[in-house]
């Protein structure tokens, strides 16, 4: 809801922890155009997965837009070896790909115990 806390603070492009409840080991980013700058990109190499009983993008290596979000979020940085499980509303990985390609995303991080 756009009236809540969570809303207005990931309106701002703060990390937002999972709703009560959740796993603690995802949490939410939200990139805006602005973020980009001039890439043409977000800033994620990704590469297909298994990821449990169900398929998600992997993450091989961090640039551009979410390595700026990763300087304004210390606490809730994207790094190589978590896994987006969720773009702009679509969990399947052919999906995610294309919604990464927007100028506005919002993506769910899930980091997995190595």
């Amino acid at each position: 809801e756009s009236g809540s806390p969570v809303a207005a603070a990931a309106s701002e492009g703060v990390a937002q922890p999972e709703e009560k409840g959740s796993d603690p080991s995802e949490f939410w980013v939200k990139l805006k155009p602005h973020d980009r700058g001039t890439s043409p990109n977000c800033g994620l190499v990704v590469f297909t997965r298994p990821l449990g009983d169900t398929a998600a993008l992997y993450v091989g290596a961090v640039m551009g837009a979410v390595e700026n979000w990763n300087r304004r979020n210390p606490s809730c940085q994207v790094r190589k070896g978590d896994f987006v499980v969720e773009v702009n509303g679509k969990t399947d990985p052919n999906d995610m790909r294309m919604g990464l390609q927007q100028l506005s995303v919002e993506m769910r991080v899930r980091r997995v115990p190595a």
